[in-house]
C-alpha cells in the first residue's frame, strides 16, 4: 500500500513539474518544489521519532545525486516531448535497475520477475512509437536518462536504515536545494524568483506530492524488498500518461495503448518475488 502511495505521489508530481517546466526552467521548478518539501520536512522534524547515523544521511545525500539529475531529465522529457514515451521509458528503466541491484545483494526476482525483465524492452519501444515523429523528439532519450538516475535513487534511498525516520530525506532535500541555489547564484538569478499564478500552484502541487511520494517509497522500503518497492513505486507513469491524457489531451496511438499496457505489466511482475 505504502509503495502504491508513493506511485500515485510520484505520478501527480510529476505531471505537474513537466506542466510548470512548460512555462519556466526545470531548474526553477526543481529549486521551488525542493524548498517546499524541505520546509515540510523541517516543520515535522520535532515531531519524528527517527535516529539517524552518519550513514543514513549519506544514503539520503547520495539519493539526492541521483535523483536531482532525474528529475531534471524527466521534466525536460515531460515538457518538450510525450508522457506516454517519457514517464513509462523512466519507469521501466528505473525498476530493472534495482532488479538487478537485488539480485547483486542476494535478492533476485522470482521467474515472473525475469519475464517481467524481458517485456521492458518492447515496452519501451512500443511506447516511443509517435506517428510522424521520431523518438527523439517524442522524448525517449530523456526518458530512459531519467531511469537509469531514478534507479540509482531507489537503491541510495533503501539504504536507509529502518529506525532512520525522515532524516534520509532531511539530507537529501537540503542537499538538493543547496545543488540549485548554488547554481542559480553564479547562472540563472531568476530561478531564485518564486513562481507565481498558475505555475506556482503547480511548484506547490510538486513539492507536496514528490515529498508524499517518496515517504511512502522509504517507508515501504523499510518493510519489503528492494526490488518489489521499488518497482511497485515505478507503476507511476499509469497516473501521469492519464493526466495527461485527459488535461493536455495527449493522444495514444494503439501501439502506444499496448506499449503501455506492456510496461505496467513488466513492472507488475517485477513486484512478484
Amino acid at each position: 500500500m505504502l509503495a502504491a502511495v508513493a506511485a500515485l505521489g510520484y505520478g501527480i508530481g510529476d505531471f505537474l513539474g513537466g506542466s510548470a517546466t512548460r512555462k519556466i526552467a526545470a531548474g526553477r521548478t526543481l529549486l521551488w518544489g525542493h524548498l517546499i518539501g524541505l520546509v515540510l520536512l523541517v516543520v515535522w522534524m520535532p515531531f519524528d521519532t527517527g535516529v539517524a547515523a552518519g550513514g543514513d544521511l549519506l544514503a539520503g545525500a547520495l539519493a539526492s545525486v541521483f535523483g536531482l539529475p532525474g528529475l531534471v531529465f524527466l521534466h525536460n522529457g515531460l515538457a518538450r516531448g510525450r508522457a506516454a514515451v517519457v514517464a513509462p521509458a523512466a519507469a521501466v528503466v528505473g525498476a530493472v535497475i534495482p532488479v538487478v541491484a537485488g539480485v547483486g545483494q542476494g535478492d533476485p526476482p522470482g521467474a515472473l520477475g525475469w519475464l517481467g525483465v524481458v517485456a521492458a524492452l518492447p515496452a519501451i519501444y512500443l511506447v516511443s512509437t509517435v506517428e510522424g515523429e521520431g523518438r527523439s523528439g517524442a522524448g525517449l532519450g530523456y526518458g530512459v536518462a531519467a531511469g537509469v538516475l531514478f534507479g540509482g535513487y531507489f537503491v541510495a534511498l533503501a539504504g536507509a536504515g529502518a529506525n532512520a525516520g525522515m532524516w534520509p530525506l532531511v539530507a537529501s532535500r537540503s542537499l538538493s536545494v543547496l545543488i540549485l541555489a548554488v547554481i542559480a547564484l553564479v547562472g540563472p538569478r531568476v530561478w531564485l524568483r518564486p513562481p507565481t499564478g498558475e505555475v506556482g500552484w503547480a511548484v506547490l502541487g510538486v513539492g507536496v506530492l514528490d515529498l508524499v511520494g517518496n515517504i511512502g517509497y522509504l517507508l515501504a522500503a523499510n518493510l519489503a524488498s528492494l526490488v518489489v518497492v521499488a518497482v511497485v513505486a515505478s507503476l507511476y507513469p499509469a497516473v501521469t500518461v492519464l493526466m495527461a491524457r485527459v488535461i493536455h489531451l495527449e493522444h495514444l496511438s494503439p501501439r502506444q495503448v499496448g506499449g503501455l499496457s506492456l510496461g505496467v505489466l513488466a513492472v507488475a511482475l517485477l513486484s512478484i518475488p
